[in-house]
């Protein structure tokens, strides 16, 4: 069975995933001390926290919208942002499926 990938999916999916990054930023951290530096609880938490944050303002357009999130992320955690931006590319090339929904 197919499920499409909605726009109010994804927001729904970006709030659980700040949450989680909340409820496991000291978990990251400590892992990343081991082979890192140590901030990856805290950078996560702060990119995912961003992008909940902004999610509210996102354009109904899913690719507009991925193109959203790069900007979000690119204010707390500029490198994993390029994910989001080439995403948006590719679906921005994408006939939408029915209902715009991908």
């Amino acid at each position: 069975m197919m499920t499409n990938i909605t726009l109010d999916n994804i927001k729904l999916a970006v709030q659980r995933i700040a949450i989680a990054c909340e409820q496991s930023q000291n978990r990251l951290c400590e892992a990343d001390s081991q082979l890192g530096d140590g901030d990856l609880g805290v950078t996560m938490q702060k990119g995912w926290r961003q992008i909940a944050n902004d999610a509210q303002d996102w354009p109904d357009d899913l690719s507009k919208a991925l193109f959203q999130c790069s900007k979000s992320l690119q204010k707390a955690w500029y490198f994993a942002s390029n994910g989001f931006y080439g995403n948006g590319q590719i679906l921005q090339r994408k006939p939408p499926a029915r209902n715009s929904a991908y």
